[in-house]
């Protein structure tokens, strides 16, 4: 009897320490469970804070339309203006320039400037440059639709990789006067 017993005391020891591991085992697929939930948590409350900083950075987004230096008229995304630069056969000067501002990007990109009139696009104007740089409407192309659409309101659509589908910044109308 003494052997018997002596022969299940290392048995029993045995399943004591198996059942130990278990319990460490248990233990620690909990711990990965709850690391692996709250690290899931932590991700999706970093992609809703990257959607609302793209959505604050959007309301931010400006532009101003030069003749030369002189300010023709400004807006932005929460204003949505849409104000009318009038250009005369007379005015003096170079060029006219777009000034598209993001908050967030300064990279320099492919950008697109056109004029359209009644859905047809009368010129359009490409530049690759940082996107805070003035984007230049050379004043030769201008005398030229002048020539052709005289007194007609064109819309400014401006475009680039962020605002690919164009947003209509203002108007432009060319005088003969």
């Amino acid at each position: 009897m003494k052997s018997k017993i002596i022969q299940i005391i290392p048995i029993l020891i045995l399943l004591m320490s198996c059942n130990q591991k278990q319990k460490q085992i248990d233990t620690w697929n909990n711990r990965i469970a709850e690391y692996q939930a709250e690290t899931d948590s932590k991700t999706k409350t970093k992609n809703l804070e990257s959607e609302n900083q793209k959505i604050v950075a959007d309301t931010i987004t400006n532009w101003q339309f030069y003749k030369d230096s002189e300010l023709l008229f400004a807006s932005n995304m929460v204003d949505s203006n849409r104000f009318t630069a009038e250009i005369k056969k007379s005015d003096k000067y170079e060029n006219l320039y777009l000034k598209f501002f993001y908050d967030f990007n300064n990279e320099i990109m492919k950008r697109e400037i056109k004029l359209v009139y009644e859905n047809k696009t009368l010129a359009t104007f490409v530049n690759e440059n940082r996107s805070h740089s003035p984007f230049p409407i050379e004043k030769y192309i201008l005398d030229r639709i002048r020539m052709i659409n005289p007194n007609k309101e064109m819309k400014i659509v401006y475009s680039d990789p962020i605002m690919k589908n164009g947003i209509i910044v203002g108007l432009l109308k060319l005088t003969n006067e």
